[in-house]
């Protein structure tokens, strides 16, 4: 009948540095043992996993709040909720990209703006739509990359667009905020802030709202519901509904493959899953 051998030091070893998944590894492992006893393959295993479990719940514990303080946390947030949910009557923006929307979405009564895309909508278009639907706000979307050749353009473009009636702004990031708090120096016009400026704390609100004069500022994607009841407030506007780009680039994508005609449209990637991303060109 076959004896069990004693477990060598070099298999022990190897088990217990298997911490597989964990934040932790082993940057140097002694094995001590007589060389004549003997322990199971499984036993080494909830031993390891033992072990890095308590390891954990050790680092982890000075980051645990305790149960009265949760209470009073989680009794904070709610008085929050219902004070917000009080004081504030919701309101709905829509972003639009397309001029063909623009007579429908002007029909919800409920609607309290409209946001234009700069890349698709002129100031000749500002003007019409103040004319027709002149109870209507609208405000101009910036381009989310703002170099030069854009300030340039918005340099000229600025002044018509105040004359055409536009109500505010939306800047997308903070070269264009810079550009338009200069601007409100000479004549004061509303601005509001896309996600991707992040105001992803109670500070950076601050900021915005106080020191900056923000009328409005979209939160955060990222954030999830309890994240978003600590900062939000009744200059807080929330993304519902709509595609969100995975990124956003500088450089022509349509320029590079097909040669550029310098005119806005659409381009369609397939990666080897046979997934299909819309590319959008913005001349």
């Amino acid at each position: 009948m076959a004896e069990k051998q004693p477990m060598t030091k070099e298999n022990i070893a190897k088990q217990i540095e298997k911490t597989g998944k964990t934040p932790f590894s082993f940057s140097n492992l002694l094995v001590e043992t007589d060389g004549k006893s003997f322990i199971s393959i499984t036993e080494l295993n909830e031993l390891r996993r033992t072990a890095l479990e308590q390891l954990t719940a050790a680092y982890l514990q000075p980051f645990y709040r305790e149960e009265s303080q949760k209470e009073i946390y989680i009794k904070e947030i709610n008085n929050k909720k219902r004070e917000l949910k009080s004081a504030c009557q919701y309101k709905i923006n829509v972003y639009l990209e397309k001029k063909e929307y623009v007579e429908a979405v002007t029909k919800f009564t409920e609607l309290s703006s409209i946001y234009l895309d700069a890349s698709e909508f002129s100031t000749d278009d500002v003007k019409s739509y103040k004319k027709r639907f002149p109870n209507q706000k609208f405000y101009y979307m910036l381009p989310p990359i703002f170099r030069d050749t854009t300030k340039n353009w918005l340099e000229q473009e600025y002044q018509s667009l105040l004359q055409a009636g536009i109500d505010g702004f939306v800047a997308r990031n903070l070269d264009e905020f810079s550009f338009l708090k200069e601007k409100r120096k000479e004549k004061e016009i509303p601005i509001r802030l896309d996600s991707s400026l992040y105001g992803f704390n109670s500070e950076s609100m601050q900021v915005f709202e106080k020191q900056w004069n923000v009328e409005q500022i979209t939160l955060p994607l990222e954030l999830n519901g309890r994240e978003l009841a600590q900062i939000a407030d009744k200059r807080s506007e929330l993304m519902v509904y709509g595609y969100l780009p995975m990124m956003v680039s500088a450089q022509c994508t349509m320029k590079n493959l097909k040669g550029c005609s310098c005119k806005s449209g659409t381009l369609l990637l397939t990666d080897r899953y046979n997934n299909e991303f819309t590319i959008k060109n913005r001349c």
